[in-house]
């Protein structure tokens, strides 16, 4: 594919989706940053060791950083869009809306963060399972793959264990 816009016109968006805001940039082809914009996330603590946000929020605070770093030039000119996010577990149903997360129901808090400890139950059980995948991976990753309840796989354990949250998804 060519492009009409000269190399020197061309720009790329970078967008990164942390734990309590979305940032997006403008980059030109030759790395300067051309335009930033931020917008916060919002971050619900229902109870200790317990961090949800919302995959809606989310999503539309990606569009709206998106929106404004390329406000003023011709879309045509932007090659290319990249993401990159932290690691947290989002919960859509089967016709992919938002399922609840926590125990008021309310599925606009469909994320579990990274930072959330809900599932240290969960993440023990895994652990003394000793499973052969969790050996062949070797002690430190082992740890980092099944004895940690801000992981996703305890999360996931701990969602399916409670029916009123397991019974949407």
């Amino acid at each position: 594919m060519t492009s009409r816009w000269p190399v020197q016109d061309r720009c790329y968006v970078g967008v990164d989706v942390g734990s309590s805001s979305v940032r997006a940039a403008l980059v030109s082809h030759d790395g300067r940053i051309i335009a930033t914009a931020e917008e916060p996330i919002h971050i619900w603590q229902p109870q200790t060791d317990h961090y949800e946000q919302s995959s809606e929020d989310i999503w539309r605070k990606c569009c709206s950083t998106v929106k404004k770093v390329t406000a003023g030039i011709m879309k045509e000119r932007v090659r290319g869009i990249g993401f990159d996010a932290t690691c947290s577990l989002v919960v859509l149903d089967r016709n992919f809306r938002p399922v609840a997360v926590n125990k008021d129901g309310v599925s606009e808090r469909n994320v579990v963060m990274w930072m959330d400890h809900r599932a240290t139950e969960q993440a023990s059980r895994i652990t003394a399972t000793k499973h052969r995948v969790l050996n062949a991976v070797g002690e430190s990753r082992a740890k980092l793959l099944a004895g940690s309840d801000s992981l996703l796989r305890p999360a996931r354990l701990f969602i399916l264990e409670n029916d009123r949250i397991s019974s949407k998804v």
